[in-house]
């Protein structure tokens, strides 16, 4: 079922690329005919012009799609937001096209580029706006039909699972869920016309996904704890690619925070996107992210050079200083910075440093306060480990601390860790776990809206603090 879904889909990547092919071709026609009525459509389709257009616009539109539009499974698309998306990316795109392609075209007489614009915009969204209706109105008669369906697993006791098990089996909006069973810490055997199965503990969800091949997962717990919560929705994080995640409304309250909300299902059931960013959005990140290491590794090389030779002439010990700090999803990299303190800093152990620490070195404390130690992370920045705005990567040793006491924690793990956070900007350097746990509130937010112009605002604020010398 789901090979079906991947060919459907790249069959609706076809029908794009298809549609941008036939929409350059007759806006060139349209453009020849406008220049010279007496044209023949065979001198046209043996223009070299139109054929080298219709192998590199094509291909063009549908990388274009790939990064700002949604290539994932047709069956989850809604046909009133695709419409919505494609008019906008049309229309994005034929501004691109314009400015690119045709501004410069000197063998069309313009007498106003405004219309040229209008028509290949025009005639883009039509031929792709109807071919997509078309696939979708085909997908959700499919799913209407019972031909596509997500097998759906049920978190909850027994009798609520009978219950929602009753409701979305008889409800038309569900059409496409196939209740495979449900998963709870205890159950009721004695429930009648319980006609679905237990899985198991809500301790074993992994290998209850996997080994049911689990699609769609609906939580329905009564009154969880926080901590619950957050222990099933990380377990449940790692399928975020292949997972539909739906909860009871009144849980909203509880997962606000942690999730992002993406629409109301039929009924009243919150669907959930596990994704922090969408797509586009974390390729726009990562590529800014590239682009800005580059410039600033160019431009801090004086920089980099003095620094360098004043840590190596401030005290014994290595230039560079690097340290196991743990990344997105919990994998651990090597963060550089400057050495700013003695050797051998933490033979007794891990430790924060603090306003007063004699471990730093005279030269570290300038540094510091300036930041200037951390000019390698652009490095970090540049190969992947981190990105210029995100929560400040810790160690294993204080993250185990920290969930022993908040495991909220663990949903900042779902992003690159950053140079600059929110919580630095807001709360600055934590010397203890306790304060720590404070500035995570600060990055907890920051998670709840993330979005390219907050990294823009704290990169701002991180300014006028590196100006101010409010580093320690």
């Amino acid at each position: 079922m789901k090979n079906q879904r991947q060919l459907e889909l790249s069959v609706y990547r076809l029908v794009d690329w298809l549609t941008a092919a036939l929409s350059w071709l007759v806006f060139f026609y349209y453009r020849r005919k406008l220049e010279n009525p007496s044209v023949e459509i065979s001198e046209v389709l043996s223009s070299e012009r139109l054929h080298l257009g219709i192998l590199v616009i094509p291909l063009c539109w549908v990388i274009f799609y790939s990064v700002f539009d949604k290539y994932t499974d047709i069956y989850r698309y809604s046909r009133l937001a695709t419409l919505r998306r494609t008019f906008v990316l049309t229309t994005i795109g034929c501004l691109f096209l314009f400015f690119t392609v045709m501004l410069d075209d000197l063998t069309y007489q313009y007498t106003s580029y405004f219309f040229p614009f209008i028509v290949l915009s025009a005639i883009h969204f039509l031929l792709t706006g109807i071919a997509r209706m078309i696939l979708l109105t085909y997908a959700k008669w499919r799913l209407v039909t019972g031909k596509v369906y997500y097998n759906t697993l049920i978190i909850g006791d027994s009798q609520l699972a009978a219950n929602w098990y009753q409701k979305l089996t008889a409800d038309d909006a569900f059409f496409g869920c196939k209740i495979i069973g449900f998963a709870a810490n205890s159950h009721d055997h004695n429930i009648e016309n319980l006609t679905f199965p237990y899985l198991g503990k809500l301790e074993e969800l992994p290998n209850i996904i996997e080994e049911h091949r689990i699609e769609e997962v609906l939580i329905t717990l009564d009154n969880p704890t926080q901590m619950q919560l957050s222990v099933i929705l990380q377990d449940l994080y790692q399928y975020k690619d292949t997972l539909i995640l739906r909860t009871i409304p009144r849980l909203y309250n509880a997962l606000l925070g942690k999730v992002r909300m993406n629409h109301l299902a039929g009924v009243g059931l919150i669907e959930i996107d596990q994704q922090i960013m969408t797509f586009s959005e974390r390729f726009v990140k990562r590529t800014l992210d590239i682009i800005t290491s580059l410039v600033l590794i160019t431009l801090c090389l004086p920089l980099f050079i003095y620094v360098a030779i004043k840590v190596r002439l401030s005290s014994p010990g290595p230039l560079l200083f690097r340290q196991e700090r743990i990344g997105k999803d919990g994998q651990p990299f090597n963060i550089l910075k400057f050495r700013s303190m003695y050797i051998d800093a933490e033979k007794a152990g891990p430790q924060l440093s603090s306003d007063d620490d004699p471990r730093i070195t005279p030269f570290g404390r300038i540094m510091r306060k300036w930041r200037l130690d951390e000019i390698p992370q652009f490095f970090n920045l540049l190969i992947g480990d981190m990105s210029l705005v995100g929560p400040r990567p810790e160690r294993q040793f204080f993250i185990d601390k920290i969930l022993e006491r908040e495991p909220l924690y663990s949903h900042l793990l779902k992003v690159r860790p950053g140079i600059t956070s929110w919580g630095q900007v807001r709360y600055g350097y934590a010397s203890n776990v306790d304060q720590m746990l404070t500035r995570m509130k600060f990055d907890l937010n920051y998670l709840e809206n993330m979005s390219i112009s907050l990294d823009i605002k704290i990169l701002a604020q991180t300014a006028v603090v590196l100006i101010q010398g409010k580093g320690k």
